[in-house]
Protein backbone atom coordinates (compact mmCIF):
# COMPACT_ATOMS: atom_id res chain seq x y z
CA UNK A 1 0.00 0.00 0.00
CA UNK A 2 1.46 3.12 -1.14
CA UNK A 3 0.85 6.39 1.02
CA UNK A 4 -1.38 7.81 -1.71
CA UNK A 5 -3.91 4.92 -0.43
CA UNK A 6 -4.02 7.01 2.88
CA UNK A 7 -6.28 9.81 4.14
CA UNK A 8 -5.08 12.02 6.60
CA UNK A 9 -8.41 14.24 7.09
CA UNK A 10 -7.99 17.28 9.48
CA UNK A 11 -10.85 17.73 11.73
CA UNK A 12 -10.82 20.73 14.06
CA UNK A 13 -12.27 21.23 17.74
CA UNK A 14 -13.06 25.02 18.07
CA UNK A 15 -11.38 26.58 21.09
CA UNK A 16 -13.78 25.91 24.24
CA UNK A 17 -16.09 23.20 22.33
CA UNK A 18 -15.69 19.51 23.19
CA UNK A 19 -16.64 17.84 19.39
CA UNK A 20 -15.36 18.26 16.27
CA UNK A 21 -16.24 19.06 12.42
CA UNK A 22 -16.85 15.69 10.18
CA UNK A 23 -14.56 13.44 9.13
CA UNK A 24 -15.21 12.55 6.09
CA UNK A 25 -13.80 9.20 5.22
CA UNK A 26 -16.01 7.73 2.33
CA UNK A 27 -14.34 4.20 0.89
CA UNK A 28 -11.69 3.88 3.64
CA UNK A 29 -11.39 2.37 6.86
CA UNK A 30 -10.10 4.52 9.90
CA UNK A 31 -6.59 3.01 11.28
CA UNK A 32 -5.61 5.77 13.59
CA UNK A 33 -6.04 9.37 15.09
CA UNK A 34 -3.15 12.18 14.93
CA UNK A 35 -3.43 13.77 18.09
CA UNK A 36 -1.40 17.22 18.96
CA UNK A 37 1.36 17.50 21.26
CA UNK A 38 -0.12 19.13 24.64
CA UNK A 39 -3.68 17.63 23.87
CA UNK A 40 -5.41 19.21 26.89
CA UNK A 41 -8.22 15.98 27.17
CA UNK A 42 -7.13 12.05 28.74
CA UNK A 43 -10.27 10.29 26.41
CA UNK A 44 -11.92 10.67 23.25
CA UNK A 45 -15.08 9.01 22.26
CA UNK A 46 -16.73 9.34 18.71
CA UNK A 47 -20.05 10.10 16.92
CA UNK A 48 -20.79 8.47 13.75
CA UNK A 49 -22.89 8.20 10.63
CA UNK A 50 -22.92 5.16 8.29
CA UNK A 51 -25.01 6.83 5.45
CA UNK A 52 -25.32 10.80 4.20
CA UNK A 53 -28.72 11.29 5.57
CA UNK A 54 -28.45 9.78 8.70
CA UNK A 55 -28.12 11.56 12.40
CA UNK A 56 -24.96 11.46 14.36
CA UNK A 57 -25.06 9.14 17.17
CA UNK A 58 -22.61 8.00 19.56
CA UNK A 59 -20.09 5.03 18.20
CA UNK A 60 -19.95 1.89 19.37
CA UNK A 61 -18.21 -1.21 18.39
CA UNK A 62 -19.97 -4.55 19.49
CA UNK A 63 -22.06 -3.06 21.66
CA UNK A 64 -19.82 -0.93 23.60
CA UNK A 65 -18.91 2.91 23.09
CA UNK A 66 -15.34 3.29 21.65
CA UNK A 67 -13.36 5.60 24.03
CA UNK A 68 -9.61 5.73 23.46
CA UNK A 69 -7.25 7.30 25.99
CA UNK A 70 -5.87 10.76 24.86
CA UNK A 71 -1.71 10.48 24.09
CA UNK A 72 0.24 13.10 22.38
CA UNK A 73 0.60 11.44 18.91
CA UNK A 74 -0.36 8.58 17.04
CA UNK A 75 -3.04 6.39 18.24
CA UNK A 76 -3.31 2.92 15.66
CA UNK A 77 -6.68 1.29 16.01
CA UNK A 78 -7.75 -1.98 14.55
CA UNK A 79 -9.49 -1.01 11.43
CA UNK A 80 -12.58 -3.15 12.27
CA UNK A 81 -13.33 -1.19 15.01
CA UNK A 82 -14.35 1.66 12.61
CA UNK A 83 -15.21 -0.69 9.42
CA UNK A 84 -18.85 0.67 9.63
CA UNK A 85 -18.30 4.61 9.90
CA UNK A 86 -18.57 7.09 6.64
CA UNK A 87 -18.56 10.40 8.78
CA UNK A 88 -17.12 10.78 11.73
CA UNK A 89 -16.99 13.30 15.03
CA UNK A 90 -14.54 13.41 17.96
CA UNK A 91 -15.41 14.08 21.20
CA UNK A 92 -13.11 15.62 23.84
CA UNK A 93 -13.97 15.10 27.83
CA UNK A 94 -12.37 18.22 28.19
CA UNK A 95 -13.25 21.82 26.23
CA UNK A 96 -10.23 22.93 24.08
CA UNK A 97 -7.85 25.85 25.32
CA UNK A 98 -7.36 26.70 21.42
CA UNK A 99 -8.85 25.54 18.37
CA UNK A 100 -7.22 21.89 18.23
CA UNK A 101 -6.81 19.61 14.93
CA UNK A 102 -6.81 16.22 14.98
CA UNK A 103 -5.70 14.40 11.89
CA UNK A 104 -8.24 10.89 11.98
CA UNK A 105 -5.85 8.62 9.33
CA UNK A 106 -7.62 6.21 7.07
CA UNK A 107 -6.66 3.70 4.40
CA UNK A 108 -8.02 2.47 1.11
CA UNK A 109 -10.76 -0.48 1.44
CA UNK A 110 -9.58 -3.19 -0.70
Amino acid sequence: MSQHDMLYQPVTILEGGTISDVANVFNKTIVGFDLPLGFPATNITFMAKSKIDGEFVPYAFDGTAVSLAAVDGVIGVAPSKFAAVQQLKIVSDTPMTEDTTIYVIARSVS
